[in-house]
């Protein structure tokens, strides 16, 4: 097993670890005879200090609930997401959308309450899922619309490439090369040998009776008289 794969894993223990701490603080207001944190919130924003609790105290509390479990919700997303990657490249997608709607689901259910000043009441219950909704339909339009692009860029006709220069490769002209300069060696030699075997009669030129020489002489003694 990789480095990297511990590391993801032990990223992932962490953020379950997270999440499991912020499950248990607000489970621990929600026991027999006690109220969540939420109903608690919208409880002592109408009658504050009631029992000897503060409201903004309680309020402090919760939006650092909810800031852990955003926390450990994106930590995990994160890792799982580069462990698939890795891993399992085929399900990377679907992972990241899942994580993509899980963290946005938390972030509309949260961002009340973060936002929320500490002496004003709490908003409305329809406000806060009239939010999540909204946060939870947001993310599946904005992967969809990625995929209609692609599939539109795989459907419309794309353009033209540029017609590529075609150059010669270099290799080519070093063999013609050679073949010349061994056709033109063939040719010094076909003439060097057809001169040995010349006489004074093969190169006869005009004006060549200004020199007294037979018809039979070969052109070597020609060449040397």
């Amino acid at each position: 097993m990789s480095s990297t794969v511990l590391l993801d894993l032990s990223v992932m223990v962490v953020a379950a670890l997270l999440l499991a701490l912020a499950a248990l603080a607000e489970a621990s207001c929600a026991l027999p005879g006690r109220r969540s944190l939420r109903e608690l919130l919208t409880l002592f924003a109408e009658h504050p200090r009631q029992n000897g609790l503060d409201l903004q105290r309680l309020q402090a509390a919760r939006a650092g609930v909810q800031t852990v479990e955003l926390l450990g919700a994106g930590l995990f997303a994160l890792a799982l997401a580069d462990l698939l990657r890795r891993e399992a490249p085929q399900y990377a997608l679907l992972a990241g959308l899942a994580a993509l709607i899980l963290v946005v689901a938390l972030l509309g259910r949260a961002l009340p309450d973060l936002l929320l000043p500490p002496d004003l009441a709490a908003p409305p219950v329809w406000a806060q899922r009239l939010a999540t909704a909204l946060a939870t339909i947001a993310a599946p339009l904005l992967w969809l619309s990625r995929i209609i692009r692609r599939v539109l860029g795989l459907v419309l006709p794309r353009r033209a490439p540029a017609p590529v220069a075609e150059f010669a490769p270099v290799a080519d002209a070093e063999p013609a090369a050679a073949v010349e300069q061994e056709a033109e060696e063939e040719q010094i030699i076909s003439r060097v040998l057809r001169l040995d075997r010349s006489t004074a009669r093969d190169i006869m030129v005009p004006r060549m009776d200004v020199v007294a020489v037979p018809a039979d002489t070969p052109v070597s003694e020609v060449v040397e008289i």
